[in-house]
């Protein structure tokens, strides 16, 4: 994207962890930022074709809860777009629940083949995208959720042995998925 972007481009992502903005601000700069995370979403990939009951939330704000030229604009595209969004003043501490919510129950709904019902009210019988990934075959974010609080916890001395066996078991489960 480096071609598309210029001083006045506003950078959303709405990948799940808290690394993308880190690749983007050190690539781009943290003024092309705004941070987001989405919301019950219960949108399910199948090959090609995403289908999904409910479009979710998108949360977004700046890291210093102001609302600024930025999040005005982003405000506008998406009351232009019927986009459902809420506008935090807690962008950072929001974003950080939500990271943790998919670090555990992304990688326990995984390794359990357990839809949202087991663990919470969001759309009972949909699956976390991780299980999705599992279920498919295909490569899951764990490298994104968890691989970042084992890096964290390096970085920082902190044990994680919970996370570090998910980690591992999700490993596992890829590696298996690999071979056939």
């Amino acid at each position: 994207m480096k071609n598309f972007v210029d001083s006045d481009t506003i950078i959303v992502s709405l990948m799940n962890g808290i690394d993308s903005e880190i690749i983007i601000d050190e690539r781009y700069g943290i003024n092309h930022i705004v941070h987001t995370y989405v919301i019950a979403i219960n949108a399910v990939r199948e090959k090609n074709i995403i289908n999904f009951k409910d479009n979710g939330q998108i949360v977004f704000g700046n890291s210093n809860g102001i609302e600024d030229r930025e999040t005005g604009y982003i405000k506008h595209l998406f009351n232009n777009t019927g986009i459902t969004y809420k506008i935090s003043d807690e962008i950072l501490k929001k974003s950080c629940w939500k990271f943790m919510l998919n670090v555990g129950l992304n990688q326990v709904s995984s390794i359990l083949n357990a839809p949202y019902g087991v663990f919470s009210e969001l759309a009972p019988e949909s699956i976390t995208s991780m299980l999705q990934d599992v279920r498919a075959k295909r490569k899951t974010e764990v490298e994104m959720l968890s691989g970042q609080v084992i890096e964290f916890g390096e970085k920082y001395s902190v044990a994680a042995p919970v996370n570090n066996l998910l980690y591992k078991m999700i490993k596992t489960i890829e590696f298996a998925n690999e071979s056939k």
